[in-house]
């Protein structure tokens, strides 16, 4: 079977969802809905893994082959979304998917494809495992899944909105980018605002926020964020410059609950990298001496 048989068929079912419903609408399919695909997923994998084994469509999906060809694909989609200009009105890239791509069908089958073919070479190297020889392979191929899997099952759980925090009065809740109000579960309210300057040119530095959380004072300054709790971050995004001592800020309130499955996942991915790269290396070194 020959790979573009399989990928070509489901892009352009891809393509078709993409024509009919628009984008993906990640918070749509949050939790139990999720759970759910992600359980039917694995059993659907280990099913196809068990019984069709040695059938030649199943090998073909988890070739070299297959992993280059869709990593290629998923590169090229990356590159021409990135190309689209962030306010592009154009109503052909709202039907392909390249204006928002990350949540387009082309884009999730072609990750979902990836995923079924990460698990089903780390079930067939299972089989046979050695922790040798297959230690490093088990880790890269297992590190990048689950990064992958945590990813695209997170985003359907993840938010992203914008509180505006003033001097005299305590907020509860946020906007969303289509300006919908949502509740926070805790209080916020400015203490103290400072801003750092180069001493030669009194240009900006850094900024510093003293942030009440529920009255517990919290410091908050550019790329040095607080966590409010396990899954949700509290960034300083933005703040009033009318005047000389700002009013106000902006607090980013970002909520991530699968952020430590995707950070395991890099850390095993690079574990597995390092691994591979130190075996090459003694292999070398043992040729030489031999």
């Amino acid at each position: 079977m020959r790979i573009r048989h399989c990928i070509i068929p489901l892009l352009l079912a891809a393509l078709q969802y993409q024509w009919a419903f628009g984008n993906i609408e990640p918070h749509r399919w949050g939790f139990p809905v999720n759970g759910a695909l992600s359980l039917a997923f694995l059993a659907g994998i280990w099913v196809m893994n068990n019984e069709w084994g040695e059938k030649e469509w199943l090998r073909t999906l988890r070739s070299g082959r297959m992993a280059c060809t869709l990593l290629a694909c998923i590169a090229v989609w990356c590159v021409a979304g990135g190309l689209v200009p962030p306010h592009a009105q154009s109503r052909w890239l709202s039907l392909s998917g390249l204006k928002e791509f990350t949540t387009s069908w082309p884009f999730v089958t072609l990750l979902v494809l990836l995923l079924a073919h990460l698990a089903l070479v780390t079930l067939h190297r299972l089989k046979h495992f050695d922790c040798h020889s297959d230690g490093a392979f088990m880790c890269v191929h297992g590190g990048l899944w689950l990064a992958l899997a945590s990813g695209l099952v997170g985003s359907t759980a993840y938010s992203d909105y914008r509180a505006v925090v003033n001097r005299d009065e305590s907020v509860h809740f946020a906007f969303d980018s289509q300006g919908r109000r949502h509740p926070l579960g805790y209080g916020l309210q400015l203490a103290d605002f400072s801003i750092e300057r180069n001493e030669t040119d009194q240009s900006p530095v850094q900024y510093r926020a003293s942030v009440l959380v529920d009255e517990q004072p919290v410091d908050l300054a550019v790329n040095a964020p607080h966590a409010v709790r396990w899954d949700e971050d509290l960034y300083l995004a933005s703040f009033d410059t009318s005047a000389a001592k700002p009013r106000y800020c902006i607090i980013q309130v970002v909520r991530q609950p699968a952020k430590y499955a995707t950070l395991a996942g890099i850390t095993l991915l690079m574990l597995g990298v390092g691994w591979t790269l130190l075996g090459r290396h003694g292999t070398r070194r043992s040729y030489k001496a031999g």
